[in-house]
Formats: structure tokens, sequence, C-alpha cells
């Protein structure tokens, strides 16, 4: 990758590979534990509130923090590769799939701990009587939405 044999720190891209395949595996039997998940593909508080209790929802948001923690792994990794194996390059005589990575592992590196920070307090509603997210409560539902 961007006249690079291999990846900066080799063993940081092997964790964040193999970190995939469990949250996979964490997300499929999400789908299989009490009926399934209910909640859609962006995990909207009220659907995952009050009317989904037991463990699918709290698995499913462990999933997602698996595939976070994995993707801002990869995210650094990348960037570190870029920065120090271009071999003293000019910015602009990198090729358009460095550009590319490197824009999408910066936009990673800035959205996932905000969606991550999202979808904890989206737990804390769930387990810990919390209430952000709850309209009842006093929360502000629009601010999942805002956040993810």
């Amino acid at each position: 990758m961007c006249f690079s044999k291999d990846m900066a720190f080799p063993r940081m891209n092997a964790l964040r590979f193999w970190t995939v395949t469990p949250a996979l595996a964490v997300m499929v039997s999400s789908l299989n534990t009490e009926g399934g998940r209910g909640t859609g593909w962006t995990v909207y508080p009220p659907l995952s509130g009050e009317g989904h209790r037991g463990l699918r929802v709290d698995i499913a948001i462990f999933s997602l923090h698996i595939a976070g923690a994995s993707s801002l792994i990869g995210a650094i990794n990348f960037i570190t590769t870029m920065h120090r194996r271009t071999g003293g390059l000019q910015v602009l005589t990198l090729s358009v799939l460095c550009w590319c990575i490197g824009v999408m592992s910066v936009l990673l590196l800035i959205s996932l701990p905000v969606f991550a920070g999202a979808v904890t307090l989206l737990l804390f509603d769930r387990n810990a009587s919390a209430r952000f997210l709850v309209l009842g409560g006093g929360g502000d539902p629009v601010l999942f939405q805002h956040l993810f």
C-alpha cells in the first residue's frame, strides 16, 4: 500500500483483521437471541429502548463496539503507514488510492469515537436507568440521530 510492502505495524493489522470476525459472529448471535434485534440498522433509541428488553440489543451494541475498535486500529495503522513509508515523496505524487485510504482513515478517526459514545449512551439508557435519549425521562432522542 502506498509504496510499502507491508503495514507499519503488521501485528496491529492482524489484530484489526481478526477482530472483525468475532464482531460479525456476535452480531449474528444477536439476531438469533430472543427473536432478533428488532431495532433497524441504525439502532434507533425508541426502537431499541424500553420495548426491547433482554440481551439482544445489548449483544448488538457490544458487536458495534468491537467492530468500531477494529476500524480505529486499522485507521491508525493506515495513517501511520502512509506517513512513515512514503519514502520522502511529495504529497502530490501519491496515488489516488493512497489519498482515498488516507481520507477514509481520517474520517474514521473523527467519526467512530462519536458513534461509540452515542451507542454507549444507549447502553446506559437500557441498563443503568439513565435517560440521555428517552423523551419521557427528560432526554433528547434526536441527540442519537445527530451523533449517528
